[in-house]
């Protein structure tokens, strides 16, 4: 997987963070609590150690709307390749999210891609001559391709319906996974850019060649009446957004919600007009700009890093 579609998962965990935590760890989220989401820049801690290509992460504080509830902090790092892993950058996360908020932090890894990842689950901190420093993290693992798609096709969760597309499938089961994604999205109530963002997710991780693409529209012929008229709805809103231009095209506007994320959270709320202009640039762009924000003091300063980008 590349850099683009990692920070695509990342795209699909920000917009459903709560539906993230209540799929995958639902034991931290009392089903009889209603809980407000804070997305935290992932960027607060620049002496942190730098996120290699290949990981992504999203980092929320979930707030209690009972006075006698508890509020938490849940990092989630997302890793498509075996390589070093995310533990360095988790733990000075964790350490700083404590320290500044003194609530529970709760982190979690999200494996994505195939291969052998470090899955242990805690990291110990080790000194010279290989004692135990006395410093232990734990954390939640969740390998995606090692999950039956079919154990998800029955939740009402957008996470779900996206993240299906990731799970473990036999070579010939593409086609029934494809649909199986846009029936769940059928049960959702779903704006246009957030059905455009959950569709892209999965053309992107379940392409098919001309033989499945007929295939898939042979078996969609013949659903009901009523989910055949949803499903068009939905895709004619999702062809409207432009998402069936290409893979590509959904990896840029995955790159692009990240970015305005990362601005609102460090400089504010981004005007309609220079939306627009964010829009127009290419994905080789918008990664730039996101290692910009991190640079730059003032909304204006940044402007006119984008003005010098549109040129």
């Amino acid at each position: 997987m590349s850099i683009g579609e990692d920070r695509l998962f990342a795209a699909v965990v920000a917009e459903f963070p709560l539906d993230f935590v209540k799929l995958f760890v639902p034991r931290w989220v009392p089903l009889h609590e209603t809980m407000q989401v804070e997305l935290l820049d992932v960027h607060s801690f620049p002496d942190l150690a730098p996120l290699e290509p290949g990981y992504a992460e999203v980092v929320m504080r979930l707030c209690s709307t009972d006075p006698r509830g508890d509020d938490l902090v849940v990092y989630v790092g997302i890793q498509s390749q075996p390589r070093s892993p995310l533990h360095v950058r988790m733990l000075g996360w964790c350490a700083r999210l404590d320290f500044f908020y003194g609530l529970r932090v709760l982190p979690v890894v999200v494996f994505t891609g195939d291969g052998s990842f470090d899955d242990t689950g805690v990291y110990d901190v080790r000194v010279d001559g290989g004692r135990l420093c006395g410093l232990r993290l734990r954390y939640h693992t969740i390998h995606l391709r090692r999950l039956d798609w079919r154990r998800f096709r029955r939740h009402r969760n957008p996470v779900a319906a996206a993240f299906m597309a990731r799970m473990r499938r036999a070579p010939d089961e593409s086609v029934e996974v494809k649909l199986q994604c846009l029936r769940s999205m059928l049960r959702l109530a779903l704006t246009d850019d957030q059905a455009a963002l959950l569709w892209g997710f999965v053309d992107t991780c379940v392409p098919l060649g001309e033989e499945e693409t007929q295939r898939y529209h042979q078996l969609q012929e013949g659903w009901p009446m009523k989910e055949r008229e949803q499903a068009d709805r939905i895709m004619g809103s999702i062809e409207r957004k432009g998402w069936e231009r290409g893979i590509e095209e959904g990896r840029q506007e995955g790159m692009l919600s990240v970015l305005l994320r990362q601005v609102q959270n460090k400089l504010g709320d981004v005007p309609a007009e220079d939306r627009a202009r964010l829009e127009a640039l290419s994905g080789d762009q918008l990664e730039q700009l996101s290692l910009e924000i991190f640079r730059v003091t003032s909304y204006h300063e940044w402007r006119a890093r984008v003005d010098a980008l549109a040129k």
